[in-house]
């Protein structure tokens, strides 16, 4: 690789950058690169001391020491210039051969000339010791000269997102792809295996979800202005949702006989529209979410995901706080001590919203749990008020929110749960688990020995539609749940349902307890 510039103009007698950066490196400075250096550092580092005009002066500054063997790379990387963030914050992206590591030698990125890790993740320390008697380290890491996609070494590199250094493995394997994905966003859908590993949550779906750099176009996402995606249902079933619950607060509850009744108390009224507005602020964050979870920004993504979940939170908090005031309303200690307990759980619930564990993937069981947890309170005093009064009237008071209602959550749980139907499509094989956040943050073989699997450029097509040429193209095949119809679709139709389902169990409940 040619240098930009002869060596006499990189190395001026009056400044020398790489001088400079090894007595920030001595001195423990947290500030090893600074923008005015960056220029001159990244074009000895990435281009002045790579291939041809590689001198003894090169070898003995411990730049790097490239060796080729049969189909892979041996590199020599030196500690002499690292740890470094070379050069992508100042040119994005356009230096095709940046390798780097970090002094921790647990930690060590490496990459190939699409800025993307490439071959095993093995690595030797061999210590040395330099001409001014600081310690270097260098790593012998073998490296497979291929790519994790045919697109990849294409497009990674002048994405304008930051590839060339991370600072642990971890954040390494949760940013491998990251780059080609948002490439490839700018001008089509992706599909599973083209994902960063943060956005991979169901594994079933595989086609038609959006990468952008843009919030606008994510909005616009809405009409399906770059086409119909995974989410366009999704969005629609809560933002009709969201729209018919307005018309039920601002002109159906007002006009209802219990609003207008004097004998229901203003309190019982009151909560009604609570349960309302968290229903609606339920279907809106729902809504936001699925339209903005394409952003690239992975921080602000996770941080949609929570907005999401507070509205499920709040959802439930209310809905209980409904059940618990019709039937412990004669009997305030009860009623105080039901409303304080639920409320309390409800800032809980909403504090592990927050908490980055609650949104991973492997964490879907314990989103259920909670939320039955949550739910289960409600049905505590639904006991005590049998052991209060009788069974028939407490059960003739509390049917409404069985059968108009919680039925309709069960049913909706069953679908978030199960996968069900998309489990069960039979155009593409699907893989029969993911990493877990664990593997994500120590295995780096995951995106080394088995990036064939978990990088493929196309899905793998299933014996079925191998077999038969048009199978996968059949309805048989549910290639169109990826568009319609998947198990979350119809968790969010089962939750409107319930909704509505228990603003009329709420209606009839106050006519029973207050009205006849």
């Amino acid at each position: 690789m040619q240098s930009d510039a002869p060596v006499s103009i990189l190395r001026p007698i009056s400044f020398n950058p790489i001088q400079k950066l090894r007595r920030r490196v001595k001195s423990g400075s947290a500030l090893l690169l600074n923008n005015k250096y960056c220029n001159a550092i990244s074009n000895v580092i990435g281009r002045g001391h790579i291939g041809k005009n590689k001198t003894k002066e090169d070898d003995r500054d411990g730049h790097y020491n490239q060796s080729k063997r049969e189909g892979d790379v041996k590199t020599n990387i030196s500690e002499s210039l690292l740890p470094q963030k070379a050069k992508d914050s100042c040119n994005h992206g356009r230096l095709k051969d940046t390798r780097s590591t970090t002094p921790n030698d647990s930690n060590i990125s490496l990459f190939s000339d699409a800025n993307t890790l490439v071959g095993s993740s093995s690595a030797v320390n061999t210590g040395k010791v330099d001409e001014n008697g600081g310690s270097q380290l260098s790593w012998s890491v073998n490296l497979s000269p291929s790519s994790p996609t045919a697109y990849s070494n294409s497009v990674i590199g002048g994405s304008g997102v930051d590839e060339s250094w991370y600072p642990d493995v971890k954040t390494f394997i949760r940013n491998f792809n990251h780059s080609a994905a948002c490439e490839l966003g700018r001008t089509c859908h992706l599909h599973y295996y083209q994902l960063p590993f943060p956005y991979r949550e169901n594994k079933y779906i595989i086609h038609g979800y959006r990468f952008y750099a843009s919030h606008k176009k994510s909005f616009l996402s809405i009409v399906n202005w770059y086409g119909w995606h995974n989410e366009t249902s999704n969005i629609w079933t809560h933002l009709l949702g969201g729209v018919y619950l307005i018309y039920l607060t601002f002109y159906h509850f007002p006009h209802s006989n219990v609003w207008l009744s004097e004998q229901v108390p203003q309190p019982a009224k009151c909560i009604v529209v609570v349960f309302l507005a968290a229903a609606i602020k339920c279907m809106f964050a729902s809504v936001f979410w699925h339209t903005f979870n394409s952003t690239h920004l992975l921080k602000l993504r996770s941080k949609f995901a929570c907005v999401d979940y507070t509205g499920i939170t709040t959802l439930i908090t209310a809905s209980i706080l409904t059940v618990e005031f019709v039937t412990m309303y004669d009997y305030k200690i009860s009623l105080l001590l039901y409303l304080t307990c639920s409320l309390a759980l409800g800032f809980i619930g909403v504090s592990m919203n927050w908490s980055p564990k609650f949104d991973r993937p492997e964490a879907r069981p314990l989103r259920i749990k909670f939320f039955i947890l949550l739910a289960a309170v409600g049905c505590s005093s639904f006991v005590q008020l049998v052991l209060f009064t009788d069974w028939k009237y407490a059960a003739g008071l509390l049917t409404p929110v069985t059968n108009k209602s919680i039925v309709w959550y069960i049913i909706g749980v069953f679908f978030y749960g199960s996968f069900i139907p998309e489990r069960f499509r039979t155009d593409v094989l699907t893989d029969s688990a993911i990493p877990t956040e664990r593997q994500l943050s120590t295995d780096l073989n995951i995106v080394t020995k088995h990036r064939s699997i978990h990088f493929r450029e196309t899905p793998t097509r299933h014996p079925r539609s191998q077999c038969c040429h048009h199978h996968a193209s059949s309805f048989k095949s549910l290639w169109w749940v990826d568009y319609v119809g998947c198990s979350h679709t119809l968790w969010h139709f089962f939750v409107l349902l319930g909704v509505v389902g228990h603003y009329n169990a709420i209606m009839e409940m106050f006519t029973k307890r207050w009205m006849l």
